[in-house]
């Protein structure tokens, strides 16, 4: 029984026309490669995630005091905060060099303890590889979708072609 069942499928597969062939062919070709852009994206972005929680895990967090404030001054390539309690005392200072250090992450909230967070720049290395993945994240999708595309013209011109009809 299964085995007629497979036969009929296969069967009614030989027997369409090659416009509806060809039309099967290019959705399942397709479909396989947008699953692969989806696995491979992910094993990219997972990689880019990892580095960056490499340095987050660096990174100095500074906290603010309920209803604190600081301030921060600017210069060139620094940047020199203060951080005050609520009664305007001074808690504590600190510079930010934006040649060892990223800009600062500033999470203010009214009315709760907030922070400022500075991030260690990446290495040159860590830079480059973070800079080719996400270009890579975004020819994923194109390269693997033509090379699908190449795939299924080849498979269905072998198929159908290579051999002339033959009844």
């Amino acid at each position: 029984m299964e085995k007629l069942k497979r036969s009929r499928l296969f069967n009614r597969l030989n027997s369409m026309s090659i416009r509806m062939s060809f039309v099967l062919y290019a959705l399942f070709s397709l479909l396989i490669g947008i699953i692969i852009c989806i696995f491979l994206i992910s094993m990219v972005d997972r990689y880019r995630i990892n580095l960056n929680y490499k340095y987050e895990n660096m990174s100095t967090r500074y906290d603010i005091p309920e209803n604190g404030s600081f301030t921060a001054t600017y210069s060139n390539d620094q940047t020199k905060y203060t951080i005050f309690d609520t009664k305007g005392n001074e808690i504590c200072k600190f510079n930010v060099d934006y040649q060892k250090e990223r800009p600062v992450h500033e999470y203010v909230y009214p009315n709760h303890v907030s922070y400022i967070e500075v991030l260690p720049n990446f290495t040159s290395r860590d830079r480059l590889i973070d800079s080719a993945l996400g270009s890579l994240n975004i020819a994923i999708i194109p390269i693997v979708l033509s090379i699908s595309m190449i795939c299924c013209v080849t498979f269905f011109y072998k198929k159908n072609y290579q051999n002339p009809l033959s009844y």
